[in-house]
C-alpha cells in the first residue's frame, strides 16, 4: 500500500505546456479549473483524462453537471431512462384513469398532451320513493328529508294535518281538521241558527211561533237573541160591562167576547145596547178621479168632503184639521173614519155629529148640510147660468169674489157715475177714472188677504208702448210691509219666455229668486234646471260671477263638489286647498291593479313645450326587486296615464331613506345614483362603502371601522403644507388620535397597537415610550400546563414564554390569559376578582384585620356561606327558568328575606297554584299594598274586593260586562260614568234605553233610525207641478245673479248636479264643502303651484300632513302618499300607506329621480343626522362620490378600483405604502420621529434601515442613547440576536448558552476555560473551545490529546506522522499528489472528499467509480452509461432547455403545458393542471331550472335534485285529505268567544244567540243550549191556575175561575155550578137534574156467596187503591179480596250468553215478573223473575245465545199490588162469605 500522497498542480495552461506523465495514482491539479486528473503512469497528461472535469450549470460542452442552489441543471440531449422528476413533460408516459368519486362521479383517461372534461352526474339517491335505477325519474312531494349537503334522499307526501305538524290544538296555529258537520257549516249560504240535521246535513233554522198566538224577534238569531212571547189580542186590559148601574137614566151596556181556539180572549169591549153611532160608507180617495163637491171620500182612516169640484190631483189628503188641495179639488177634514152601526139610530158623519149620550146634533163640520132645502142662488147669462151656495162657512178669504154668468155690471160712485160699466150690448170694460190715478197705481183689494185672479181664455197682453225720449218701464212688484214674505209667480202650463230686444233681463231679490218646476226643467235660456241638476243644450255651462268674461269674480259652493266628467281643466293662476291631503286615484278603494301612474302632470316650456311629472309609478322596479315607486321626471310622455321620460332632479332641505335593501353593488341598495354624488358637507356610512372607480378625498376622509383595499392604495401628501396629516381618531366627542402621519415629515404616532404579520421597514427612528407596554407574544406554554395539573416547582424544566428566577414586583395590575397556579400563599390586600373558575382547596375568608369572625367565609367542607355584609354580584345573567343555575344568583332551595326584596328585571313565579281566594295563588301579598309602576296583565279572572281606581288606560280585549244595574237619569249617574273626557268607540254602539246627548250629534256613516225622527227646525217644503221656464231666443248668454256678488244655486245642503258635458267656471271657485270629489280621469291646472291647507294663513299646528293621497292596486287595495309630512316637518314618500285623521303613516317608498340637490345644510355628526340619511339599507353610486366635508365610515371601506386617495397628506415621498397584496407597510419620517405610545405588536419581521452608527465609546460610563435603535428601558429577545458591528456592553453579561464570534476578538487579559469537554469532530460546537475558522499560534501549542486536522496542514518544515494521517479539509501540493492504492485492496483505498462527516466525492481506486454529491457540469456531450440496461437516477431536478429527451421520463415536475381539466354534466367546473403542485376546484351543479327560494312543494329526480318547485295554496295543492277548507262562516264561528246557539247572520259572520221569552206564559229552559236540549215551555193548562194560559183538554175543555160575561144563548162546556143539569140523569134508577136532591136504595155489591162474579175492575193506573174499594156482604161493609190480572204483552230486541240466567234487553218498558219468555236462546218455559235496569232475570238458564227479538206474554194473575203506573192490569174482587 502507498503510503505516500504525492499532489502536483498547476494552472491548465502549464499543465498543457510541460504535459507531463503523472505515476500511478498521483494527482494533477489545475488551479485555475480545480479539475483533476490522476496519472496511471502511462498516459501523458495532455491524452489523461480528468476525474473532475469542469463544472457547469448551464448546458455547456464538455462540462462536469452542477446542479445550482435549487439543485438544478440544464443539458442537451439525454439519451437514458430517468428515475426521478422531469421539471416539465409534453405528456404522461402512461395514460392514466382520472375518477371522482362520492356523491359526485365521473372518470376519464389522460396524460397530459391535451384538456381533460370529464362528465361528472350525482349519485341517484335509492332512497327517494320513486327510485327505479334511472336517473330519469323524478317525484313531487310536499315533505322531503334534506341531508348535510342539501341533498333530498328521502320524500313523501302526507295526507294528513299530523304529518304536517298541523294537528294541534292551539287555537290560530293548528288546522281543523275535515269534519263533515263543518263542511256543511262551510257550505251554508242562508243566515240562522244552526241545526245538524244528520251526519254532514246543516241547515240554518228560524224559530217561528204560531200565526197570531206566539211571537218570535230574532227567530234566526242574526240581529240577537231570539226572543218568544204571546202576541197581544185587540182586547185592552181592564174589566168590562161592570154591571153596576150608577144611574136609573143611563143606557145598560153589553159585553162583547171573542174567544179564539185556544180559549185566549182575542176581542172584548162594552157597547151600547141602544145608542146610534155615525159612521160613513164612502170610498177612499183616488188620484185622476173626477169629484163633484160634496163629494166625500176616506185616506189614511180619515174623511174628507170635497170644497170644489174637479178632477183629483197628485197628492192625496192627510190633513188633520182645516182644509188642503190635493193639488186640484180642496177638501175639508171631518174626523176620523168610523165605522156605522146598527142601533136605534144611525146617521151619516158628515151631517150629523152625535155625541157619547147619543144626542144627534147637525154637524158642525159639514161643507153645508146637503140635506137642506133652497141653499142656493144662481147667475144666469141667457147662456147658462152659475150656481152659488148659501155657504156662511165662507170667509173674507174663502167667499164668492165674483159672478162669471152676467150679462151686464155697472159699479157707481156716490154720486151716481159710473166707475166701472161693462155692458153686454158694446162689449167693453170701461174704468171711468183720472188717466193719472189709473196708470199710476191700480189698487186690487189692498187690505183682502184672498188671491185675486186676472182671469182670460183668450191671450192676454199687457202692454206699456211708449213712445218718449225718457226712461220708461213696466214694473211687477210685490211687497209686504208686514213680518210674512212678498212673493211675485209667475205660472204657465207650457213656458214662460222673459224677452229683451236690446239689453239683458235682469231678475232681482233682496233675498231669493225661486225658479222651481217639480215635473219638467226650469230653462233659462241654455241653462236647464230639473230638480237638482243643471244642464245647458249645448253640454256647457259657464259660470261667469262678474257677467263680463273677464274671469272675475267669485263662485262659491258651500257643500261638497263632486265632479264625475272625464276632464276637469282649472285655468286659475292661484289655486288653494284647505285640505292637506290632495287623494287622487279615486273615491273609491281599488280592486285591481290598473297599471296607471299616481301624481300630479304639469306642463313648462323648454325650448318647446313639454311635460313633466312627479308621483307613484306602480311599474317602477324598485332596488329591493319590488314593484312600485316615486318618480320625479321631465321632459315626460304621458301613455294612457303611464309616464315615461327623463328622471328629473330633486331640490330639497334633507332627504331620510328607510327601506333596509342592502347595496351589492352601484346599481343596488337603498339609494343608487347612476351619476356622480356631491356632497358639501359630512358622508356617514353605517355599513361597507365599496368605491368601484376612483376615489379623490379633498377633505378629510374618517373611517370608524375596518377599511379594506382589494388594491394597492397612494396616499400623497404634500411637500409644503406642514399640517396636513394622516389621521386616525377614536371618533369621541373630542377626537383622540390614535394614528397620525405627519405628510410633512413622514412621522408616524401609532396610539394602540402596532401589529405586522409581514415584513415591516422602518428608514426612521423607532422610539418605545416610558410608558409603554411590551409585549411577549412568544406562546410557549411548556410545562406551565403541567404546573397547573400538579406538576412539583422543582419538577419543571420549561416555563413557558417568561420565566422570573426570583421575585417580581409588578406596580400595577397583572393579567394572566390562562390558569394561574401559586405555589405558595396568596396575600391580597385589595379587592380581587375571579371571571373563571378558581378551585380554593381550603376555607375561604375575607376580613379587614384577618381575625374570626370574618366578615366573609366560605367553608370548604360543606361549602357554606357567612357574611355580614351585603352580597352583591355584578353577574347580569338572567334566569330563564326556577331551576336555571347559569342565573346570577340560583339555589335549589327556598330564599328567607325578613326585609325587602326588589328585582329590576322580570320576576316569574312558575308556580301554577290558582288564586281562588284572599291569601292563595303562586304570589300572595299577605299583608300591605302593591304597587305596579307599569302594566299588570292578568291571564285569568280578575277579582277586585275593593274600589279600583285606573289612572291611565285601561285595555280590555275581552267582553266587558258592567253588571250595575243602576239608571242613567242624568249627566254623572248610572252604571257607567265617564266623568271627563270623551269615549271612543271603534264598532257599534247599542243603547237599551233612551240615549240623551246634550251636545251635537255628528255621525259620519250612515244612519239608520228605526222609530221616528223628530225635527223641530227646520221647514220641509215640496214645490209645485209644472215647467217654469225663462228663455230668451235673442239673447247669446243668460246672467244669473246681475249685479249681486253671491249667486246661490241650490239649497245649503244636499245635492247640485250640473250634467252638462262641460261646466266653465268664468271667475274664482270656492267650495266650501267638507268633500270635494273629482270623478274626472284627467285634470288639468292652469296654476303651476298647488297650495295646500288652507287659503287663509294657519295661525296654530293642527298637526295634520299636507300633500297627495292617491289609491292604486298592489296585490290589494292600497293607499300612496307624497308631501309634508308634519310630525317628520320634512317631505315624506308613502307606499302601503295609512291615513289617520290626515296624519300620514306607512313604508317609506323609493324614489327615483334623475337629480337630488339637497340644501339643507345640517351636517353629519353621526348616524342618523344631516342632509340625507339612509337610515337603513346601503347606497350604491355607479359614478363619482363627492364629499365635501369629512367622510366618517363606521363599517368597512373597501376599494376595489385601485384609484389613488389624493389630497391626503400622509408622508411626502411615494414610499409611504400599505401593499395590500403583502401587507408590508413603509412609512417614511424623513428623519422625524414615528411615536407609539402604547403596545407593539409586530407578528413578522422588524427592520430598520436607519444606518444611523453607533459608535463604541471609550471608558466605563454609560453614556447617553444613539444609534438607529434606541431602547430607554429593558429589552427581551426570545429568539437569536445578530449584531453586525461591535457590541459593548456596560454591565454584566450572563450566557447561558454558547457564544459564536465571527469576528476578530480582541482580549487584553488572560483567557481561561474551565470547561473540560473533549472535541469529537472540527466542528464540535459542544467542545470547550471551537470555532469554525482558523487559529493563528505565535508561540507554543501544547495539544495534551489526539490532534485531528479536518483542513489543510501546511508544514513548512519536516513532519514526522507515526500515525495515520485524516485530512477533512484541502490537501494542496505544489507539485501534485499521486495515490497510489492496491489492486488488491477493497473499497478502503479510495479518494474521498468529504464536508467533514460525509463524503462528497469518492473516486474508488479499483474500478474508478466515481460518486460526487455535488453539481455535475459537463461541457462537452456526456454519455451516461454504456449499455441499454444501465439506469440514470436523477434525485434533483433536471433541466433540460429546449432538449430533446429520447427514451421514457418516469416522473415530471411539471407539464410543459398546462392542461385544463373541465368538468360538465351535473357538476360543472374547471381548472389549470401543469402538475407543478395539487390542484382543487369547486364543482358547480348545473342548474335546475328552479329558482332559488323556499317551496312547500318539490319534485325531486333519481339524483335528490329539485327539478320544480310550487308553493300551493290549497290543501289540495298538499294532497291533504283531512283538512277543512278555509270558510269565512267557518272562521266567525271559531272567532266566537261566548257561548250559546249559533246564529249565521250574514257570510262570514256568526253570533252566540239565546232563546228569551217575554211576557207570561212562557219560559224557556237552557235558551243557549249549552247544558241541553231547548225547552219551551208554556204555563197553558185546562186547570183553573192563576197567571197561565187556558188550553183546552183533549175533549175541548179547560177550567176557569170567574168568567165574568153576558152570555147570550147556550153555553158549550162545563160550568163551576149550575142550577140544573141539561138533561136529567139517573142514579140506580132514579131520576136526577140537580134541582133538587134525591133518595136511592143501597144495593149489595154481591149476591153470589161462591165468591164467582166480578164485582168491579179498573187500571191500576188511576190511582185507586184496594182499600178505596168496599164490598157490603149481608148488611156489613167488609174490605174484599183482590185479584190482579195482567194482559199485556211485550217484545225487545236481546242479548245474553249460553247457560246465563239473565238477558239484556233494549228496553224494559212493559215487562215485568211472571211473564214468559220466548225466542233465540231462551230456555224452554222460561219466565222472568224479576226486572232490574234492562236486564232481566229468567226462572231457566239460556239454551244458547240469546239474540234478535224476544217476545214476553201471557194472562198473569196474582195477587200482589203491581207498581203504580203499571198498564193493563185488571182488578177482580173476590166475593166474601157471610
Amino acid at each position: 500500500m502507498a503510503n505516500r500522497i504525492q499532489l502536483r498542480r498547476g494552472s491548465a495552461q502549464e499543465w498543457s505546456n510541460v504535459n507531463p506523465t503523472l505515476a500511478i495514482g498521483e494527482l494533477g491539479i489545475e488551479i485555475d479549473t480545480g479539475r483533476i486528473k490522476i496519472g496511471d503512469g502511462i498516459t501523458a497528461w495532455n491524452s489523461l483524462r480528468y476525474e473532475r472535469p469542469l463544472e457547469s450549470i448551464i448546458n455547456s460542452p464538455n462540462t462536469l453537471v452542477q446542479r445550482d442552489s435549487d439543485g438544478n441543471f440544464q443539458a442537451g440531449l439525454i439519451t437514458a431512462s430517468l428515475i426521478g422528476n422531469s421539471s416539465t413533460a409534453t405528456r404522461l408516459a402512461n395514460t392514466r384513469q382520472i375518477a371522482l368519486t362520492g356523491d359526485v362521479t365521473a372518470s376519464s383517461t389522460f396524460d397530459g398532451s391535451s384538456n381533460l372534461n370529464l362528465v361528472s352526474s350525482l349519485q341517484i339517491v335509492t332512497t327517494l320513493p320513486h327510485y327505479d335505477s334511472t336517473n330519469t325519474s323524478s317525484g313531487t312531494y310536499t315533505k322531503v328529508t334534506v341531508d348535510a349537503k342539501g341533498r333530498i334522499t328521502n320524500a313523501s307526501n302526507p295526507s294528513s294535518l299530523d304529518a304536517y305538524n298541523l294537528a294541534g290544538t292551539v287555537e290560530g296555529q293548528s288546522a281543523q281538521g275535515f269534519d263533515r258537520d263543518l263542511q256543511g257549516i262551510a257550505d251554508l249560504t242562508t243566515t240562522g241558527i244552526i241545526t245538524r240535521v244528520s251526519d254532514g246535513n246543516i241547515a240554518t233554522r228560524s224559530i217561528t211561533g204560531t200565526s197570531g198566538r206566539i211571537s218570535v224577534t230574532n227567530g234566526s238569531g242574526v240581529s240577537g237573541n231570539p226572543v218568544l212571547d204571546l202576541i197581544n189580542t185587540t182586547v185592552n186590559p181592564g174589566t168590562y160591562n161592570t154591571p153596576t148601574v150608577a144611574s136609573a137614566t143611563q143606557t145598560i151596556q153589553a159585553t162583547n167576547f171573542t174567544v179564539d181556539q185556544f180559549g185566549r180572549l182575542t176581542y172584548a169591549a162594552v157597547f151600547p145596547i141602544a145608542t146610534a153611532v155615525e159612521g160613513t160608507t164612502d170610498s177612499g180617495w183616488a188620484t185622476g178621479t173626477v169629484y163633484a163637491r160634496y163629494a166625500k171620500v176616506t185616506n189614511g182612516g180619515r174623511l174628507y168632503q170635497a170644497l170644489n169640484a174637479g178632477t183629483s190631483g197628485a197628492t192625496a189628503p192627510t190633513h188633520t184639521s182645516g182644509d188642503a188641495s190635493d193639488g186640484t179639488v180642496s177638501w175639508r177634514h171631518l174626523g176620523l173614519v168610523t165605522t156605522r152601526q146598527k142601533g136605534l139610530a144611525s146617521f151619516d158623519q158628515e151631517d150629523f155629529d152625535v155625541d157619547a149620550n147619543g144626542h144627534v146634533t147637525i154637524s158642525a163640520a159639514g161643507v153645508d148640510n146637503t140635506q137642506l132645502q133652497n141653499n142656493q142662488i144662481r147667475f144666469a147669462d141667457g147662456n147658462s147660468y152659475t150656481a152659488y151656495e148659501l155657504d156662511n162657512e165662507h170667509t173674507a178669504s174663502t167667499g164668492y169674489r165674483g159672478i162669471t154668468t152676467i150679462n151686464d155690471l155697472s159699479v157707481n160712485n156716490t154720486s151716481g157715475s159710473p166707475l166701472l160699466k161693462c155692458l153686454a150690448a158694446d162689449n167693453n170694460l170701461d174704468l171711468n177714472t183720472t188717466t193719472a190715478t189709473l196708470f199710476s197705481d191700480i189698487t186690487l183689494d189692498k187690505t183682502s188677504t184672498a188671491i185675486q185672479t186676472i182671469n182670460r181664455s183668450g191671450s192676454l197682453t199687457i202692454l206699456m208702448d211708449a213712445n218718449t225720449a225718457s226712461n220708461r218701464f213696466l214694473r211687477f212688484t210685490a211687497s209686504n210691509s208686514g213680518a210674512g214674505n212678498a212673493s211675485m209667480e209667475l205660472l204657465a202650463d207650457e213656458s214662460i219666455s222673459l224677452t229683451s230686444t236690446n239689453t239683458t233681463i235682469s231678475l232681482a231679490a233682496a233675498q231669493q229668486i225661486s225658479l222651481i218646476s217639480s215635473g219638467a226643467d226650469v230653462r233659462v235660456e241654455d241653462i236647464y234646471f230639473a230638480n237638482n241638476v243643471l244642464s245647458s243644450t249645448n253640454s256647457t255651462i259657464v259660470l261667469d260671477p262678474a257677467g263680463i268674461g273677464d274671469n272675475t269674480g267669485v263662485v262659491q259652493i258651500k257643500g261638497d263638489l263632486q265632479v264625475d266628467g272625464t276632464t276637469t281643466t282649472v285655468n286659475s293662476t292661484t289655486i288653494t286647498v284647505d285640505d292637506p291631503i290632495i287623494t287622487l286615484g279615486g273615491d273609491t278603494v281599488p280592486t285591481l291593479n290598473d297599471n296607471k301612474s299616481r301624481g300630479v302632470e304639469f306642463r313648462y316650456y323648454d325650448t318647446q313645450a313639454r311635460l313633466g311629472f312627479y308621483g307613484w309609478d306602480p311599474a317602477y322596479t324598485t332596488l329591493a326587486g319590488t314593484t312600485g315607486g316615486y318618480k320625479f321626471i321631465y321632459n315626460a310622455t304621458n301613455t294612457a296615464e303611464t309616464y315615461t321620460g327623463t328622471n328629473a332632479g330633486i331640490v330639497a332641505g334633507n332627504l331620510k331613506l328607510t327601506s333596509s335593501v342592502t347595496s351589492t353593488s352601484t346599481t343596488t341598495g337603498t339609494l343608487a345614483v347612476t351619476g356622480g354624488t356631491g356632497i358639501s358637507e359630512n358622508l356617514w356610512v353605517g355599513g361597507t362603502a365599496n368605491v368601484a372607480g376612483n376615489s379623490t378625498l379633498q377633505g378629510t376622509l374618517g373611517v370608524t371601522n375596518l377599511a379594506t383595499f382589494n388594491n394597492g392604495v397612494t396616499i400623497a401628501g404634500s411637500t409644503t403644507a406642514a399640517t396636513e396629516y394622516f389621521r386616525i381618531t377614536d371618533g369621541a366627542g373630542t377626537p383622540v388620535t390614535k394614528f397620525l402621519v405627519d405628510s410633512a415629515s413622514g412621522n408616524t404616532t401609532i396610539s394602540g397597537t402596532l401589529g405586522v404579520t409581514g415584513a415591516s421597514t422602518l428608514t426612521g427612528n423607532l422610539t418605545t415610550q416610558s410608558a409603554s407596554t411590551v409585549n411577549i407574544q412568544n406562546t410557549t406554554n411548556t410545562n406551565v400546563s403541567g404546573a397547573i395539573a400538579g406538576t412539583a416547582y422543582a419538577s419543571l424544566v420549561t416555563y413557558g414564554a417568561l420565566k422570573v428566577d426570583g421575585g417580581a414586583s409588578i406596580a400595577s395590575g397583572l393579567v394572566i390569559g390562562g390558569a394561574l397556579k401559586v405555589y405558595g400563599q396568596i396575600d391580597v390586600d385589595g379587592a380581587t376578582s375571579y371571571s373563571g373558575a378558581t378551585v380554593f382547596k381550603n376555607d375561604v375568608s375575607v376580613d379587614n384585620d384577618g381575625t374570626s369572625p370574618y366578615k366573609f367565609n366560605i367553608t370548604a367542607s360543606t361549602g357554606r356561606l357567612d357574611t355580614i355584609g351585603p352580597v352583591a354580584t355584578t353577574n347580569v345573567t338572567d334566569a330563564s327558568t326556577a331551576t336555571d343555575t347559569l342565573a346570577s344568583i340560583s339555589t335549589a332551595g327556598g330564599v328567607a328575606i325578613a326585609k325587602q326584596l326588589r328585582a329590576a328585571g322580570v320576576t316569574t313565579l312558575s308556580n301554577a297554584t290558582d288564586a281562588t281566594a284572599l291569601g292563595t295563588g303562586a304570589l300572595v301579598v299577605s299583608a300591605g299594598g302593591a304597587s305596579i309602576n307599569n302594566q299588570l296583565r292578568v291571564g285569568g279572572a280578575t277579582t277586585v274586593t275593593g274600589a279600583t281606581q285606573l289612572n291611565s288606560t285601561l285595555g280590555v280585549t275581552g267582553v266587558t260586562t258592567i253588571t250595575n244595574a243602576t239608571d242613567a237619569t242624568a249627566l254623572g249617574t248610572g252604571a257607567l260614568v265617564v266623568s271627563a273626557g270623551g269615549a271612543s268607540i271603534n264598532s257599534q254602539l247599542r243603547v237599551g234605553g233612551n240615549a240623551t246627548l246634550g251636545g251635537t250629534l255628528g255621525v259620519t256613516g250612515n244612519t239608520t233610525l228605526t222609530g221616528t225622527l223628530a225635527v223641530n227646525t227646520p221647514t220641509i217644503s215640496t214645490t209645485s207641478t209644472g215647467t217654469a221656464t225663462v228663455f230668451n231666443t235673442a239673447a247669446t248668454r243668460v246672467d244669473i245673479g246681475g249685479a249681486a256678488t253671491t249667486v246661490n244655486i241650490g239649497a245649503s245642503s244636499g245635492t247640485c248636479t250640473i250634467n252638462n258635458a262641460n261646466t266653465i267656471v268664468q271667475g274664482n271657485l270656492t267650495v266650501n264643502g267638507t268633500t270635494t270629489t273629482v270623478n274626472a280621469t284627467t285634470i288639468t291646472v292652469d296654476d303651476p303651484v298647488l297650495t295646500l291647507g288652507g287659503d287663509t294663513v294657519p295661525t296654530a299646528d293642527d298637526n295634520k300632513d299636507r300633500g297627495i293621497e292617491f289609491r292604486y292596486f298592489d296585490i290589494s287595495a292600497k293607499l300612496g302618499f307624497f308631501g309634508w309630512d308634519d310630525s317628520l316637518n320634512g317631505f315624506s314618500f308613502f307606499e302601503n300607506a295609512t291615513n289617520t285623521s290626515e296624519v300620514f303613516s306607512g313604508t317609506d317608498a323609493r324614489l327615483f329621480a334623475g337629480r337630488l340637490n339637497l340644501s339643507n345644510t345640517t351636517d353629519a355628526t353621526a348616524l342618523g343626522t344631516g342632509a340625507l340619511i339612509v337610515s337603513a339599507g346601503g347606497a350604491s353610486i355607479n359614478n363619482q362620490l363627492r364629499v365635501g366635508g369629512a367622510a366618517t365610515i363606521t363599517g368597512q371601506l373597501t376599494g376595489s378600483g385601485g384609484g389613488a386617495l389624493k389630497n391626503v397628506r400622509i408622508g411626502i415621498t411615494a414610499t409611504n405604502t400599505i401593499d395590500t397584496s403583502t401587507g408590508n407597510l413603509t412609512i417614511d419620517s424623513s428623519g422625524g420621529t414615528t411615536s407609539i405610545t402604547d403596545i407593539l405588536n409586530i407578528s413578522g419581521v422588524t427592520s430598520i434601515t436607519d444606518a444611523t452608527s453607533r459608535t463604541i465609546p471609550a471608558g466605563a460610563s454609560i453614556p447617553a442613547l444613539a444609534g438607529a435603535l434606541q431602547v430607554t428601558g429593558g429589552a427581551h429577545i426570545g429568539e437569536n440576536f445578530v449584531v453586525n458591528g461591535d457590541l459593548k456592553v456596560y454591565g454584566s453579561a450572563v450566557y447561558q448558552g454558547g457564544i459564536n464570534y465571527q469576528g476578530v476578538q480582541t482580549y487584553s487579559g488572560v483567557i481561561r476555560q474551565t470547561n473540560t469537554t473533549d472535541a469529537t469532530s472540527s466542528t464540535d460546537t459542544n467542545a470547550s473551545i471551537s470555532t469554525t475558522g482558523g487559529v493563528a499560534i505565535a508561540k507554543k501549542l501544547y495539544v495534551g490529546s489526539n490532534t485531528i486536522i479536518s483542513g489543510a496542514l501546511n508544514v513548512t518544515g519536516v513532519t514526522t506522522l507515526s500515525s495515520s494521517l485524516d485530512v477533512t479539509a484541502l490537501i494542496t501540493a505544489n507539485a501534485g499528489i499521486t495515490l497510489s492504492g492496491s489492486p488488491t485492496v477493497g473499497s478502503g483505498e479510495d479518494f474521498t472528499i468529504t464536508n467533514g462527516t460525509t463524503a462528497k466525492f469518492t473516486v474508488t481506486s479499483i474500478d474508478g467509480s466515481t460518486v460526487t454529491e455535488g453539481n455535475l457540469t459537463v461541457k462537452g456531450n456526456t454519455t451516461l452509461g454504456d449499455a441499454v440496461g444501465d439506469t440514470i437516477t436523477v434525485n434533483g431536478t433536471a433541466t433540460f432547455n429546449n432538449a430533446d429527451i429520447t427514451g421514457t421520463i418516469r416522473d415530471a415536475r411539471k407539464w410543459t403545458t398546462a392542461r385544463t381539466l373541465s368538468f360538465t354534466g351535473d357538476a360543472t367546473g374547471s381548472m389549470s393542471v401543469d402538475g407543478s403542485a395539487n390542484a382543487s376546484t369547486a364543482l358547480t351543479l348545473a342548474g335546475s331550472g328552479v329558482t332559488a327560494g323556499t317551496y312547500t312543494s318539490v319534485t325531486v329526480n333519481s339524483k335528490g335534485l329539485v327539478t320544480s318547485a310550487t308553493s300551493p295554496t290549497t290543501i289540495s295543492g298538499y294532497g291533504i285529505t283531512d283538512a277543512q277548507p278555509l270558510d269565512s262562516d267557518l272562521t266567525a264561528v271559531a272567532g266566537l268567544t261566548t257561548t250559546g246557539l249559533i246564529a249565521r247572520t250574514a257570510t262570514g259572520t256568526a253570533a252566540t244567540r239565546t232563546i228569551v221569552a217575554s211576557g207570561i206564559g212562557i219560559s224557556i229552559t237552557n235558551g243557549d243550549g249549552v247544558a241541553g236540549d231547548i225547552t219551551v215551555t208554556s204555563n197553558a193548562t185546562n186547570n183553573n191556575a192563576a197567571n197561565t194560559i187556558v188550553s183546552r183538554d183533549a175533549s175541548g175543555n179547560f177550567t176557569a175561575g170567574t168568567i165574568t160575561a153576558s152570555l147570550t144563548g147556550n153555553v158549550t162546556g162545563n160550568a163551576a155550578t149550575a142550577t140544573k143539569l141539561a138533561t136529567a140523569r139517573t142514579i140506580n134508577g132514579v131520576a136526577f137534574d140537580g134541582t133538587a136532591n134525591i133518595s136511592i136504595t143501597p144495593v149489595y155489591s154481591n149476591t153470589n156467596y161462591n165468591g164467582t162474579g166480578t164485582q168491579t175492575a179498573f187500571a191500576a193506573a188511576s190511582g185507586r187503591s184496594v182499600n178505596d174499594m168496599l164490598v157490603i156482604v149481608a148488611g156489613l161493609i167488609k174490605t174484599p179480596t183482590v185479584e190482579y190480572t195482567y194482559s199485556n204483552t211485550a217484545s225487545t230486541t236481546a242479548t245474553g250468553t249460553s247457560g246465563a240466567t239473565s238477558i239484556t234487553v233494549t228496553s224494559a218498558t212493559g215487562i215485568v215478573a211472571g211473564m214468559a219468555v220466548t225466542g233465540t236462546g231462551i230456555g224452554t218455559n222460561a219466565v222472568v223473575t224479576s226486572v232490574v235496569g234492562t236486564t232481566v232475570n229468567l226462572s231457566v238458564a239460556n239454551s244458547a245465545a240469546v239474540s234478535g227479538t224476544i217476545t214476553f206474554g201471557a194472562v198473569i194473575t196474582f195477587t200482589t199490588a203491581p207498581a203504580s203506573g203499571t198498564n193493563n192490569v185488571s182488578i177482580r174482587y173476590l166475593p166474601l162469605l157471610n
